[in-house]
This record gives structure tokens, C-alpha cells and sequence, in this order.
């Protein structure tokens, strides 16, 4: 699914790296993850559908994320 949205792949890079923060490209691999896994796993577990309702409301942007 990376493959697909390359530009916006790109771009969310470009602007974590202009900001010196990773959340935009955490906030857009989270979403491709999400999307990927739903449209994959129609049928999911209680414990994956847990999952997918908790992620896109994670606050993001926490620097302890960025660490290399």
C-alpha cells in the first residue's frame, strides 16, 4: 500500500524532516497500517478490532517515538 501512495510517503518524510519531528511520517505509516489491515482482515478478533479503533485517535508527536 506504501507503493501506492509513494508521493504521500514522500512528502510525510519531507515534512517530518523539515519540522525535526517524525510524527507526520508516524501519522501516515499508522494510517497505511490501519487502512491495510482493513481491507485485508474484514473478519478481525476482538482484540484486533480493539486495536483498529484505538489507533487513529493515539496522540502522536511524542519525541520518545523518534528515537534512533
Amino acid at each position: 500500500m506504501v507503493c501506492q501512495k509513494k508521493f504521500a510517503y514522500y512528502d510525510a518524510i519531507n515534512e517530518s524532516s523539515y519540522r525535526t519531528d517524525c510524527s507526520p511520517f508516524i501519522e501516515f505509516m499508522l494510517e497505511v497500517i490501519y487502512k491495510t489491515v482493513s481491507a485485508i482482515a474484514p473478519e478481525v478478533t476482538p482484540k484486533v478490532e480493539r486495536l483498529l479503533r484505538v489507533l487513529p485517535y493515539r496522540p502522536l508527536g511524542n519525541k520518545k517515538y523518534c528515537r534512533l
